[in-house]
């Protein structure tokens, strides 16, 4: 009897501690989000700048991007799957390091589909065949044909290995069975100054990054991956429109959180994120750079992102690309 009532004593003390400890518990979001970005300042992290005060505004606390270069994403997705699941810190990355990365690293320090949970997709943008202005190649069937008359005598600039410029190549070289030299650049952007300058013929860049440097002329357009025509580059045509290739490939940006992040809080950053990309002068900035905005929910973009990850990896297995 004694026992009993003792143990019933202790059960009652323990549910008004636990219900205490939960009122206590100040409400999501109480401090401020840092989001970490596998990008240098410069490159796709200014979407997530972009995006910032409108999250700032709507959640009520300081957003902060911290950029951790390194590794096609590694690092800063390493990062953020060790950090506390408590929604103050979130990973913002790319198709790349999100869905390629597992497919061509021997040792991968994490599964992305595994140890981070989606949160939102923020945007897609289409990849970019580009030429120098001044070479021999005027379209991208000029590009097959030449490489396909001279095996190994046509350089390609590509950015670092295993990113998406360099599977977006590897595609097509699988499809034409090309032969071509190709030439590593430590990032994109040093491979699209290689093209501007006239030291390489040819690169895959990104609708995103690309488009200035076409309107300046310094660039020449010669396809868009895409499925349709980009808005901002009407009069280029898809790879699928020259008959070159009837896949799709788009480059992609979305938001993570560390696993087991309680899905009350992911769902109300996927509602924030995603009010804040149907704003008029986010989506006006972010589709001036062909970047279309795209608002899902998590399960939405995890089903996308099991899609990615297979595509992805079909074409680096078949091309045996790896990274040590």
């Amino acid at each position: 009897m004694l026992r009993s009532f003792f143990l019933k004593a202790c059960l009652a003390a323990w549910a008004a501690a636990a219900a205490h400890g939960a009122a206590a518990q100040p409400p999501y979001p109480s401090k401020p989000i840092r989001i970490v970005t596998p990008i240098a300042p410069g490159g796709y992290e200014w979407i997530a700048r972009l995006l910032a005060p409108k999250l700032t505004a709507s959640l009520g606390q300081p957003i902060v991007i911290e950029n951790r270069v390194g590794a096609n994403g590694n690092i800063a997705m390493d990062l953020v799957a060790k950090a506390p699941a408590d929604g103050y810190t979130l990973l913002f990355a790319s198709t790349g390091a999100l869905t390629i990365n597992t497919s061509i690293y021997e040792r991968m320090p994490l599964d992305p589909m595994k140890d981070l949970e989606p949160v939102a997709l923020a945007g897609t943008t289409a990849m970019l065949w580009v030429a120098h202005p001044g070479g021999p190649i005027r379209t991208l069937g000029d590009f097959v044909q030449q490489a396909q008359a001279a095996p190994g005598k046509l350089d390609l600039a590509m950015g670092a290995s295993g990113s998406l410029n360099h599977l977006v190549f590897e595609g097509l070289r699988q499809r034409h069975r090309l032969d071509v030299t190709v030439v590593p650049h430590k990032t994109a952007p040093e491979a699209q100054l290689a093209v501007i300058s006239g030291l390489m013929p040819i690169m895959v860049d990104a609708v995103s990054t690309g488009t200035a440097q076409v309107r300046s002329g310094k660039l020449l357009p010669l396809a868009v991956t895409s499925a349709a025509r980009v808005d901002t580059l009407p009069n280029v045509p898809t790879v699928k429109e020259l008959g070159l290739d009837d896949r799709e490939y788009l480059g992609w940006y979305a938001f993570m959180a560390p696993r087991g992040t309680p899905p009350q809080v992911i769902a109300q950053l996927n509602q924030a994120i995603n009010a804040a990309l149907k704003a008029p002068d986010v989506q006006e900035r972010m589709r001036s750079t062909g970047t279309e905005p795209t608002q899902r929910t998590p399960e939405e973009l995890r089903r996308f992102m099991v899609e990615e990850q297979k595509k992805w990896g079909g074409i680096a297995k078949a091309g045996h690309v790896k990274v040590q």
